[in-house]
Order: structure tokens, then sequence, then C-alpha cells
């Protein structure tokens, strides 16, 4: 947990490559994935239209395209100017329209749009199943369900320790590093 200063600062503090940040969009009626990065870098624009492409092609969420961090209400987003390394928003459907997609193949699709932004083979269809299973188990052993009470939202911190394990067996699985 921590504030957006909090969050930049131990990214700036770490050794971290790249950054996104994963949102849910929220409009009435509205539909589709975004990516938004830093306004005014053509290559930072470029890299990523590949990871915005391959998550929407195995997501199955319309692409909405890549929109400079200019072009918000905020006319800045400090995730993506704050930070050294390349980093980037991606809005990963609307919550009204595309929650239950997001649920079921966000997990894969993201996955495979990091190996294409890598530069990184994509995973077999074999490998996804297996990265499905081994991501689910993760998810609900992190996700703490009571039927006393409404599911409780992970930490930042919980959700970060559980991505180190899951990225640490990918990685030593897959041969990733």
């Amino acid at each position: 947990d921590g504030t957006l200063k909090q969050r930049t600062a131990w990214i700036n503090n770490n050794k971290v490559e790249m950054v996104i940040e994963l949102h849910l969009d929220s409009a009435p009626g509205a539909s589709g994935c975004t990516l938004f990065y830093y306004d005014g870098f053509t290559n930072v624009r470029d890299a990523g239209k590949p990871l915005l492409d391959t998550y929407s092609q195995y997501s199955g969420i319309k692409s909405r395209g890549m929109k400079p961090d200019s072009s918000t209400r905020h006319g800045r987003l400090g995730i993506i100017r704050d930070t050294k390394p390349t980093a980037y928003l991606l809005e990963l459907g609307f919550i009204q329209n595309d929650l239950e997609t997001v649920r079921q193949k966000a997990a894969v699709a993201l996955a495979q749009g990091i190996l294409k932004y890598l530069n990184k083979p994509l995973m077999t269809e074999i490998q996804l199943a297996d990265w499905e299973k081994v991501a689910l188990d993760y998810a609900s052993k992190a996700i703490k369900f009571d039927t006393k009470e409404p599911r409780k939202a992970m930490t930042r911190v919980e959700v970060a320790e559980t991505m180190r394990k899951f990225e640490a067996y990918i990685a030593s699985k897959y041969s990733l590093k």
C-alpha cells in the first residue's frame, strides 16, 4: 500500500525495467481497452503498441488505441511522468461492460502482451493452459473469500508478494529471465 509518491519512489529506487499500471475504466455504455503513454516520446508509444495489440487480441476486448497521458482529464499521469523506467497505464476494460472478460482472460492476455513487448516468444497453447491454471491457483489463494462478508480486496503489498512468487515460478518454468 502507499501513495503515488511512495510507489514512484520505490520504483525509482529499485531496478525496475518497465512499469504497467492496471486500471478498470468506468463510463456508462463504453467498452474497450486503452494504453496511456508519456506524451512526446514516439519510441515509448511505438514500443507499447505490441503490448496493447496483444492484450486486445488475447482478451478479446476491443482496443480503443493508445493515448498520450496529456489527453487525460488530469493532463498528466504521475505513474507515467514521475517514474524513471518506461511506464504505461493500461485500462484493461470498462467495469460496466468488460469486467467478466477481464476476470477470465486478463492475466493470460497481459502475460502475452508483456512477452511481445519484450520481444520474447509468446507462450504456446499448452504453456498458456498451464499458466492460466497456476494464475487461478495463485489468485484463489491470494484473494480471501468469506461467505459472511463481502469479498475483500488485496492490499498492494499482498498483490506485490503474490506477483513476485508467481513471476519467479513462471520465469523458472519457462526460462523467461
